[in-house]
C-alpha cells in the first residue's frame, strides 16, 4: 500500500514539473487519490514541504479553510449552502528567496481534476501532463500568501487540494498532504 501511495505522490509531483521541463503523452493513473492525508486539531494546517528529489527543504505550507468567513477546523462536514474559501501561505526555503517560481494548484473534486489557471479553474480530466500550466509565476520574498479557492458554494462532494511551486533549479516543492474538504 505504501509503495502505491508513494508512486501516486510522484505522479502528482510530475504534473507540476511538466511546465518547466516538459513531458509528452504521459497519463496519470486515476488512483492518484490514494495519497494519505494529515490531520490537524488546530484551525491552521501546517505542512512541511516535499521535494521530488532527495534533497531537504525548509519550505513550510500553511493552509486555512474559512466557512462563511470563519476559520474551520474541518472536524465536521461542511454544508454546500455555505461559502468556502481556502487560503495558503508558503514560507519559502532560504534558497528560493528572491527567485522566480511557478505556482500550481490542483484540485480533485470527486473523480474529476481541475487546475487553477490565470483565468480561473479549468477541467483537467484528461490527466495529461501537457495540459497543465502553472497559473502564476512570482518573484519570491520570505512569505507568499495566496487565495487557493474563493467563494465555493453549491457543490457537494469530496475535494483534495494540492499547491506548491517549481523553483529555478526545477525542484518541485509541494504540499506533502492535500487539504481535504467534505461538503454535503
Amino acid at each position: 500500500m505504501k509503495d502505491r501511495q508513494y508512486i501516486n505522490f510522484l505522479f502528482l509531483i510530475l504534473l507540476i514539473m511538466y511546465p518547466i521541463i516538459g513531458f509528452s503523452g504521459f497519463t496519470l493513473p486515476s488512483e492518484i487519490s490514494a495519497i494519505p492525508t494529515k490531520s490537524s486539531s488546530s484551525s491552521s494546517f501546517v505542512d512541511d514541504g516535499l521535494l521530488l528529489i532527495e534533497k531537504s527543504t525548509q519550505t513550510k505550507f500553511i493552509a486555512e479553510v474559512l466557512v462563511n468567513g470563519d476559520v474551520s477546523d474541518l472536524k465536521n462536514t461542511i454544508s454546500h449552502l455555505t461559502s468556502i474559501d481556502v487560503r495558503g501561505t508558503i514560507i519559502f526555503d532560504p534558497n528560493d528567496i528572491n527567485q522566480i517560481v511557478h505556482l500550481a494548484v490542483i484540485v480533485q473534486y470527486n473523480n474529476h481534476f481541475f487546475m487553477k489557471t490565470s483565468e480561473g479553474w479549468s477541467s483537467w480530466d484528461s490527466l495529461k501532463l501537457e495540459d497543465i500550466v502553472p497559473y502564476k509565476s512570482i518573484l519570491t520574498n520570505d512569505i507568499f500568501e495566496m487565495d487557493i479557492v474563493n467563494g465555493l458554494e453549491g457543490l457537494s462532494g469530496s475535494f483534495k487540494i494540492y499547491y506548491g511551486y517549481v523553483n529555478k533549479d526545477h525542484d518541485i516543492v509541494y504540499t506533502s498532504m492535500p487539504i481535504n474538504l467534505v461538503v454535503e
